[in-house]
């Protein structure tokens, strides 16, 4: 009996050394959302999403060009977790940047995604020329991915410590950016404009609820001229 056992004994122990560890449902619903948001499909994750979801992510974690910049996630280290909640450190791919990630799930099958957030760790305090020498490595790490051309600037007390050009402005005829070059400015004149309106505002020369035809009397639509006020064209509700 006693070698009958030991011969049984020697048979299960392999089995129960070679056996996977378990994985909680909020780690594997972690993985899973890993695995579909670095994937090369967008629209198999946003299916993804719509099937392990109770409530969708927020929405830059629903946006593709935020996973272009950040490249993905890497798990790092797993802090904390229980059957249905998990937190995690998770490292975007494109830069050292770190996140904490809070993952919880629904208790019964299929484990639905109940909450998932990523709060940024902010980056340890860095000397001037920590600060810049990890500047110039992303850049120049990103201009050789090709996902980065422009001009940065670092000052300090108004007077610059870092300035370099990276890329090309003009790709068509291969003109590199240098520290002259002129860019679009595009939607960014919005600020600007709402800037020098309320320096207006704070004069007393505009009144923010005045309508735009008390201070453009030949405004060419009479309608909007009239009812249309200077608070509603700087928060884009004007209708025009």
């Amino acid at each position: 009996m006693a070698r009958t056992l030991c011969f049984l004994l020697s048979l299960a122990l392999p089995c129960f050394a070679h056996a996977p560890a378990s994985t909680s449902p909020a780690i594997e619903q972690l993985k899973n959302w890993l695995a579909a948001y670095d994937g090369p499909d967008w629209d198999g994750y946003l299916v993804f999403v719509q099937k392990s979801f109770v409530t969708p992510p927020e929405p830059m974690l629903r946006y593709p060009a935020f996973r272009d910049d950040t490249g993905g996630f890497t798990l790092q280290k797993i802090e904390a977790e229980t059957p249905l909640q998990v937190t995690a450190l998770i490292q975007e791919r494109n830069t050292d940047q770190m996140a904490r990630i809070v993952v919880e799930v629904e208790p019964a099958e299929p484990h639905r995604i109940v909450k998932l957030h990523p709060q940024p760790i902010p980056p340890a305090h860095l000397n001037q020329n920590e600060l810049i020498n990890r500047t110039r490595q992303l850049l120049e790490n990103m201009t050789s991915a090709d996902k980065f051309s422009g001009v940065v600037l670092i000052a300090k007390h108004g007077q610059p410590v870092f300035a370099h050009a990276y890329g090309l402005a003009d790709r068509e005829h291969h003109i590199p950016t240098t520290l002259d070059t002129r860019f679009g400015m595009a939607s960014m004149e919005k600020m600007f404009t709402a800037v020098a309106i309320l320096q207006l505002v704070k004069t007393g020369k505009l009144k923010l609820d005045g309508p735009v035809g008390t201070y453009l009397p030949d405004y060419p639509n009479k309608e909007i001229a009239s009812k249309v006020t200077i608070r509603e064209l700087l928060s884009h509700t004007g209708g025009t």
